[in-house]
């Protein structure tokens, strides 16, 4: 019995060893995780009192002092920002969500669709703009004598064909420039989208702060509600009207003329509601991404005058002078497109990528990230590395100039399962509306001083000061009105 007695407490103790070295390793382990380099941090708010506007420009400071991998606290919400092009690469890609989103597959399908189908629109709105340009100069040649040089406000002009080139792919209806829908319909639809947009470039501190969520609600929560619910109504009024006049001889070949034709064949994968979301990201992903990257690039251009020569002597060189560049033009016009490729490395359509979340632990750069961390990709930051671009602010086209960057990775529409469907649409309208500016119209700074080049904070960065330039009319405009 003593013996057995002496044996039972041995493996006892045994196995009290075997439990406290299991605990111990389970401790350690826990301890040896190695988060990225971070700040002094504050209880609660975590790492908010480091940052200021625009954000962008916050991390790209912060990449300079602590590396291209950093952990932060947005209050409660961890968060990890990248500003390396192979990391982000690896994180867009191998990390990138495994799901797919409805929603984003079928707008890639739609993108592709109004971008095989509607290099019609993309002309017509193109002319439009052009028309606006051309009529207004004339007039100040006719009241001031001025020979036809004329200062014009660039960003609400474009800003209108952005939105009238997706809404005629949208529903077939313009908006802003000529042939609008009925006065009160364009007043309302207007007054809507240009508060979406607004809405948009206020920060949201309650996605990070929830306790602060009362922010939210004072700044745009007694306007939000009302948004959504005056976008839904329009958004179904088009739907209805759209579906009125399905297969009739009315019927536009437009993306909700599509949509509802897949609703018949299947009803509950879309439904109105699914519809009035895909519009959405639509309009979303093309208005501003078109816009603001022309109001840059036109920026850049008059801050280079011999950019600019040297962009209308390609441009001469190919089409003449008697007839208007056409959209089957841009892939001979090398020197156009690393104008725009530069631009969009200074001033990338979004600065910060959509962010996502981590769903399980990984491991970056040897660094651990714990499951649920935001990821933020700092696409400004990997665009202007000088570790990989010479003179990585300055304006250089000529970068591109050997069909690939001097540097590594360009993401302004992301990479891998996130990358925005309508790189291609944006890139095709970009360099048509860019190109025909710069064949019809001799462009010029309003005054000595060059342009101003602040940046708003914004998930879209647009320009601080709205772009004024002073545009002339070339002879071409003469012999190519009729066809306007």
């Amino acid at each position: 019995m003593e013996a057995s007695f002496f044996e039972l407490i041995l493996v006892s103790f045994s196995l009290l060893i075997i439990l406290l070295s299991r605990i111990l390793k389970k401790k350690k382990k826990k301890m040896a995780i190695i988060l990225p380099p971070t700040l002094f941090s504050l209880p609660i708010l975590g790492h908010l009192h480091h940052f200021t506007k625009p954000l962008h420009q916050t991390f790209t400071d912060l990449a300079g002092r602590l590396g291209p991998v950093i952990y932060l606290r947005f209050g409660s919400r961890p968060v990890v920002v990248i500003s390396s092009p192979e990391l982000a690469e690896l994180c867009l890609t191998t990390h990138g969500a495994v799901r797919v989103h409805r929603t984003a597959a079928a707008t890639e399908l739609l993108f592709s669709h109004c971008l095989r189908s509607a290099a019609r629109i993309r002309a017509d709105e193109t002319r439009r703009l052009l028309r606006g340009l051309f009529r207004e100069a004339e007039a100040a040649a006719a009241e001031w004598s001025a020979g036809g040089a004329v200062k014009v406000e660039l960003k609400s002009r474009l800003f209108g064909m952005g939105v009238d080139a997706m809404m005629r792919m949208v529903a077939g209806k313009n908006y802003y420039g000529e042939g609008v829908v009925a006065a009160e319909e364009g007043r309302r639809f207007r007054e809507v989208i240009e508060n979406f947009f607004g809405l948009r470039r206020v920060s949201k501190v309650g996605d990070f702060l929830p306790w602060l969520s009362w922010v939210d609600m004072v700044e745009v929560g007694q306007r939000l509600p009302t948004f959504r619910e005056r976008m839904d109504e329009l958004l179904q009024e088009l739907i209805e009207e759209q579906r009125g006049r399905l297969n009739s001889a009315a019927s536009e070949n437009t993306m909700l003329s599509l949509l509802l034709s897949l609703q018949t064949t299947d009803p509950e994968n879309y439904s109105d509601s699914f519809i009035k979301d895909i519009v959405m990201s639509f309009i979303i992903a093309g208005t501003e991404t078109i816009s603001n990257t022309i109001e840059w690039a036109v920026s850049l251009l008059l801050n280079n005058a011999e950019k600019l020569k040297k962009a209308r002597t390609e441009i001469d060189d190919l089409i003449g002078h008697h007839r208007l560049l056409s959209e089957s033009d841009l892939p001979n016009l090398p020197y156009l497109h690393c104008i725009i490729s530069e631009t969009l490395r200074l001033y990338p359509a979004a600065p910060l990528l959509v962010a996502h979340e981590s769903s399980s632990e990984c491991v970056i750069d040897g660094y651990d990230v714990p499951a649920g961390t935001m990821l933020l990709v700092n696409v400004y930051s990997i665009h202007r590395n000088p570790e990989v671009w010479q003179e990585p602010t300055k304006f250089i086209p000529e970068r591109f100039q050997s069909s690939r960057a001097e540097g590594s990775v360009v993401l302004p529409f992301g990479l891998g399962r996130r990358r925005c469907p309508g790189e291609a649409l944006a890139g095709r309208m970009v360099g048509l509306v860019l190109g025909s500016m710069i064949q019809c119209f001799e462009w010029e700074r309003v005054g000595s001083e060059a342009v101003d080049m602040k940046e708003r904070a914004s998930a879209t960065l647009p320009k601080v000061a709205p772009l004024e330039a002073v545009c002339t009319p070339r002879p071409l405009l003469e012999h190519v009105w009729e066809r306007l």
